[in-house]
């Protein structure tokens, strides 16, 4: 009977340790956009910081819905920040393998080329690019790498940010 207990005990044990692991070694995506505008795609990229100017992709994810304004939003899709102004959130991805394993970028790849590594956003509508910002002042550095992030996009009518 023991034995019995200990394996269910022990089955029980691994199986929450799998799950625990799974989803913190990704990057989740949320776009928060303030204005009146709407976006049909979204790429987010990510890459080295070479030469301390130069910014060089090693990996992209493309946004699987377009962004909406914040006044075509679902109720459930409002929020407020702490100013009182109101955005929608728009996730990268609904899909159920993207909120278990998030976005896994070949971080390999960013380490040939440079220690610091940052993100790049380009905004497009109807195939076009409207809006791009490349976060070079935001650089994040290997040497205190924790997996699992989950930056934020802010869309403000006169620029975007990353936090």
């Amino acid at each position: 009977m023991k034995r019995i207990y200990f394996l269910i005990l022990s089955i029980l044990f691994t199986s929450c340790i799998a799950d625990i692991d799974e989803g913190e070694n990704g990057i989740y995506l949320d776009l928060y956009n303030y204005t009146n505008e709407s976006y049909d795609e979204v790429v987010f990229h990510i890459g080295a910081i070479v030469d301390n100017t130069t910014f060089i992709t090693t990996d992209s994810i493309i946004g699987k819905f377009p962004i909406i304004p914040f006044k075509d939003a679902l109720e459930e899709n409002i929020r407020k920040d702490l100013n009182g102004d109101s955005y929608s959130i728009t996730p990268i991805d609904e899909s159920e393998e993207y909120w278990r394993f998030g976005w896994n970028p070949d971080y390999d790849k960013i380490r040939e080329l440079s220690n610091e590594y940052t993100f790049k956003i380009v905004l497009y509508n109807k195939g076009i690019i409207v809006r791009e910002a490349t976060f070079l002042n935001q650089r994040k550095s290997f040497d205190n790498f924790i997996m699992g992030s989950t930056p934020e996009i802010l869309i403000k009518s006169d620029s975007l940010f990353f936090q």
